[in-house]
Formats: C-alpha cells, structure tokens, sequence
C-alpha cells in the first residue's frame, strides 16, 4: 500500500481508505464477523485510515468500528468522525458539539480521533440545515481548537459540502490544518458542483462523469483547499451516482 503524508499533518495515511458509512451498509448493518474480516482485511493490505460519522447509522457505524479496532488492536491506525448540527441545535453550537464529539469517543472506544470534521453544509447565510460562513468562523471553529487543546482530537476539517465560495472562505481564512472533504457524491450537489440529477437515471461513461466534474467547481475547491494548507479528499464517485450507473442500478 503506498502511503503519504497527509497535508502538512505529518500523519501517514494510506492512498486508499476505509469507508464506514451507509453506503453498502456493512459498518451500520452488516454482521459482526463479516465487519471484523472486511476491516482485518484492510489492515493487512496496509490500509490505515478509517472513516465514519455519526450519522452512519446513528452512532452504529462507530460503534462497530470502536468494536473491531479494540479486538484487533492495530498499531498506527487513524480514525476520523464527523459532527452534524441539527437546525434546533443552532443556538448551542458549542455545547452540541462538545457532547457530539465525546460521545462518538464512547462508542469509538478512543480517547481521541485524529481528524473531527464539520458534516454541515456552509452556505453565506446559513439556514436549514446549512451552518453560515460566520457561524463556521465565529463559533464552530473556535470549539474544534478548545477540542484539540483537550487533547480529544488532532486535526479539524470540513467536508466541504454546501457553497463552493464559502467553502473557499474557510479555507482561505486557514481554519483548519487537518482536512477538506469533497464530497463528491454526484446523486446530490454538493460544495463541490451542481448535477444533473438524470445522470443517476440514465447511468453516463466514466470519462464523461470524470470530466464534469473537473471541469466544475470541484477543481475550485482542490486549489483552495492547497492553497490553505490542506488535503482534499474527493468521496464516493465509486460508491453511488454516475460511475456504478455504468453497469447497472447502484447499491
């Protein structure tokens, strides 16, 4: 398995990674031997990150990620989880997200994830269920680094979804030394570009899918996330949308 440095993290983490999200549904709800074989797996083929949310099953995902990792015991193994906010969850930003973190912690069986990342959609203004541009800068931001200086995480990131321009903001304005996630997922838009829906209907080539989507905002959102000093992760394109559409209807 090939490995980088991840940003200017100093953290070495695999070319490729493990997915614990919904997709496929084997972290949220597949069976425990087949989750602990999928995961040894890809220890043993060098794979070094793993990925879930929260909202993977609500809390499922890592709690059956926490599970495995605590049998396995692997050594220089990276997690990275994700917090969302909830439209009634606005007016206590800080507090939800403290609660969220130590929570997915819990079920973790951690005592700190490597990289914690903003699962909202940023947009100028904000509204449901979007966070706005000053609500990431004055507020979330401020409670990931009170996160970190506790030691309950390394590095913060934003997955990027929402306003390709606020997006830039963010990473202009360098809130974040960990990660920047694109969430590529061409079904739904994202901060990355805008779709067409009939893709996911009618199934296209992969080099006409590629080349839309490079040819969007998408490439906005890689050189900004350079310029602020992080790395970008594109998600998805062989999970869902156009690329499986290729052979038939997606899992």
């Amino acid at each position: 398995m090939e490995m980088r440095v991840f940003g200017r993290s100093g953290m070495q983490l695999s070319l490729l990674g493990f997915g614990c999200g919904a997709v496929g549904g084997l972290m949220v709800r597949g069976d425990p031997l087949d989750q602990e074989r999928a995961i040894a797996r890809a220890l043993e083929a060098g794979v070094n990150y793993f990925d879930t949310a929260v909202q993977y099953g609500n809390g499922e995902s890592e709690k059956n990620l926490g599970r495995v990792l605590q049998k396995l015991k692997p050594a220089n193994v990276a997690v990275g989880t994700k917090v969302r906010l909830a439209p009634g969850d606005v007016g206590r930003i800080g507090d939800f997200i403290q609660k969220s973190l130590e929570a997915s912690l819990a079920r973790l069986r951690l005592d700190r994830v490597d990289i914690f990342h903003l699962h909202n959609s940023i947009t100028e203004t904000g509204g449901r269920p979007a966070l706005s541009i000053r609500q990431v800068l004055d507020e979330v931001v401020p409670t990931f680094e009170r996160l970190r200086e506790q030691g309950k995480m390394r590095f913060l990131g934003l997955t990027a979804v929402g306003d390709t321009a606020a997006a830039n903001r963010a990473f202009a304005q360098r809130v974040t030394a960990g990660r920047a996630t694109a969430a590529s997922h061409v079904a739904a838009p994202s901060g990355s570009f805008s779709v067409n829906h009939a893709w996911s209907r009618r199934g296209s080539s992969v080099a006409k899918a590629l080349g839309r989507t490079f040819a969007s905002g998408e490439c906005q959102l890689i050189h900004g996330a350079r310029s602020s000093f992080m790395m970008k992760l594109p998600l998805r394109w062989l999970s869902n949308g156009p690329l499986p559409s290729v052979g038939g209807p997606s899992a």
